[in-house]
């Protein structure tokens, strides 16, 4: 009772336009949704509506998004009583309009040329995110983690075409890649994001990269300065313990090799048991074009440190009288909140 209970009260918090739909998605046969396969749930889909996917043991495996729909996940390391996870393997998009929350998944790229309108937040991508086709533009890119098992990549352009991105409150694990030759790309905004090296991972924070401009973010352990031809801005941004601690160019009010002094921190890339907020004396502590901290507790945008989606969510559940007679009450105790 339990386990098909909790899909119908996760579905009844979930906010959808009066237009639109919420249709849901679960490969657990212990826990169904509406539908097994995202091909099923897709194909029931209309632009505008949601596919809220619960989280399983099992993998989704691979998927193509071919309408603008809205694909929400449980977190990425969700707290609550039963956290099990939303997980893919290659998550391609493959369509405008599409906005993307809430899962893990290897790899997500595009899939096809010219997509505007597509939002990424608050996933765990464990290798990287890339472009695999040109000219995609207004993408919002906020609070996830890119390349949590990887030390290379984070994310790459592979030299294709893009522009006006928006890179808000990440954490990058890796480096950024190869867009030097891709003509057209301009207006690259990174704000607010922290670049940490992981173990075994390159110097530089970027390789071959034009077009981008950064605002209020921390490089731990990572070189500023792209490696190869580049051309990059920074204003009110930290460097600590890299090779190279300068920022190259022009720009103003970057703070060189001084300890952010984040609240805790393994050295070593992303871990859930870090705390990146800055302790009373950082640097960093108001030091942001907007008078706000640097890296991912400012800004426009709210860092969750869990990728669970802005969502009412219960945490606990449960049944406190196994057995009712006849015209009895069943009573169902449940704690909820809403992740910020």
């Amino acid at each position: 009772m339990k386990s098909r209970l909790l899909p119908l009260l996760l579905v009844a918090f979930v906010p959808a336009l009066a237009s639109a739909r919420v249709l849901t998605l679960s490969n657990n046969p212990q826990n169904p949704g509406q539908y097994s396969s995202y091909a099923a749930a897709e194909a029931a889909a209309v632009a505008g509506d949601t596919i809220y996917v619960h989280g399983s043991a099992i993998s989704y495996n691979s998927i193509t998004i071919s309408k603008g729909i809205t694909l929400i996940g449980p977190g990425h390391n969700p707290q609550k009583q039963a956290p099990l996870k939303a997980q893919f393997d290659y998550l391609s998009i493959g369509s405008s309009n599409v906005k993307v929350a809430g899962i893990i998944c290897n790899y997500l790229l595009s899939s096809a040329g010219g997509l505007t309108n597509v939002t990424v937040s608050r996933n765990r991508i464990d290798y990287y995110m890339y472009l695999n086709s040109g000219n995609c533009n207004n993408w919002i890119i906020e609070s996830n983690v890119l390349g949590y098992l990887y030390n290379g990549n984070s994310f790459t352009a592979q030299n294709n075409n893009f522009y006006n991105f928006y890179f808000e409150n990440n954490v990058f694990n890796g480096h950024l890649a190869d867009n030097w030759y891709a003509g057209t790309t301009y207006n690259l905004y990174f704000n607010n994001c922290v670049f940490l090296k992981k173990s075994g991972g390159q110097d530089y924070h970027a390789y071959y990269w034009k077009g981008a401009t950064y605002n209020n973010c921390v490089f731990y352990g990572k070189n500023p300065t792209p490696a190869g031809s580049y051309s990059v801005t920074f204003f009110n941004c930290l460097s600590y313990g890299a090779a190279n601690n300068g920022f190259p160019g022009t720009g103003s009010g970057n703070i060189e090799n001084q300890d952010p002094l984040f609240t805790a921190y393994n050295g070593s890339g992303f871990a859930y048991a870090d705390n990146y907020a800055l302790q009373a004396g950082s640097p960093g502590k108001s030091a942001g074009l907007d008078g706000a901290d640097l890296g991912l507790f400012g800004g426009t945008y709210l860092w969750n440190q869990y990728g669970m989606p802005k969502l009412p969510y219960i945490s606990e559940f449960g049944i406190s009288n196994n057995q009712v007679s006849a015209g009895g009450s069943l009573n169902i105790n449940f704690k909820s909140s809403i992740a910020q």
